[in-house]
């Protein structure tokens, strides 16, 4: 019996063990042998930053077109799961946030909702989604899918 195989990068390799890392997806687990093994991967103790604030209002989109997300409130708890989120607790000053900032609001629960309301309203003005900032809903309007 032959198996197909598939050579990952480094990069896309700690992406998936990225998201594999969050509770509600469990963990991963690789098989390779000793020698595909990058020895970089085993005993790199750099960890790689998240590039998600860059495109936020993207995956915003996404996640409001298809109704995952309909107001602030449910987009702070959808970011709480992201990798970004889980960086920023660890390394705030990557991503803006002072470490008075991140003393003074242990869970970022302002930093949070600002990001989103900043990635909405660039949705909104744009045209993706409508945003009401008042009450904080956000829908698709089509044209955004």
């Amino acid at each position: 019996m032959s198996l197909d195989t598939t050579h990952n990068d480094l990069l896309d390799v700690m992406q998936i063990f990225g998201r594999a890392g969050r509770p509600q997806l469990g963990e991963g687990i690789i098989l390779t042998a000793a020698q595909s093994c990058p020895s970089t991967m085993l005993t790199s103790s750099v960890p790689i930053e998240s590039s998600f604030i860059k495109a936020l209002a993207d995956h915003l989109n996404a996640e409001i077109v298809s109704d995952t997300v309909t107001n602030v409130t449910g987009a702070v708890t959808w970011l709480s799961y992201t990798c970004l989120y889980v960086r920023m607790m660890r390394k705030p000053t990557a991503y803006g946030v002072s470490l008075d900032e991140r003393n003074d609001d242990p869970l970022l629960s302002s930093k949070r909702p600002e990001l989103i309301g900043a990635a909405a309203i660039t949705l909104d003005d744009c045209r993706m989604v409508r945003y009401d900032a008042t009450t904080g809903s956000a829908r698709g309007d089509g044209s955004g899918a």
